[in-house]
């Protein structure tokens, strides 16, 4: 490794912890954030609608009622499990952390 790369490389690691604090700053209140709007009752009016519309144009496209409710039903699942899994975005350990020191 020439000396021009070490030196680049200890210049990023000098760099590291400023970055890791504005982080850790910024990213619970933008989490936060999204999940308020996510969570908000505009969002529930609008995923009402997208999934009464999902569910009536399976029903227009010849799909039994039931089991257009069954496919409508599973896509507001999936769209929940998403949600669910969204704090554990990164593998969830850091976001958990920060969040319980954001809340302090």
């Amino acid at each position: 490794m020439s000396k021009d790369s070490v030196h680049d490389l200890r210049e990023v690691a000098q760099e590291l912890p400023g970055l890791f604090n504005v982080l850790s700053e910024n990213l619970p209140k933008l989490i936060n954030s999204l999940l308020g709007t996510l969570y908000s009752e505009d969002s529930a009016r609008n995923l009402g609608k997208a999934t009464a519309a999902f569910y009536k144009e399976l029903v227009e496209a010849g799909i039994p009622q039931e089991e257009a409710l069954k496919m409508a039903k599973d896509y507001v699942g999936s769209l929940n499990k998403v949600m669910q899994n969204a704090p554990n975005f990164g593998g969830g350990k850091h976001v958990v952390k920060i969040d319980k020191r954001d809340q302090d």
